[in-house]
């Protein structure tokens, strides 16, 4: 795994942990701005645990 790589799944750990630790639908672009993830691939994770919010 490159570094860069590295970088990424531990932004998308932090991502998951947080997900894991609140409930409610979230916003795909504020989390994507909050810790630095492409919004597709959070939209991506949302929708795959039922909470993603459009807008």
């Amino acid at each position: 795994m490159t570094k860069a790589e590295k970088i990424l799944q531990a932004k998308l750990n932090a991502l998951v942990a947080h997900l894991d630790a609140t409930s409610g639908p979230m916003n795909a672009a504020s989390l994507s701005r909050s810790y630095g993830v492409d919004e597709a691939r959070v939209t991506e994770i949302l929708k795959r645990r039922g909470r993603y919010q459009h807008g």
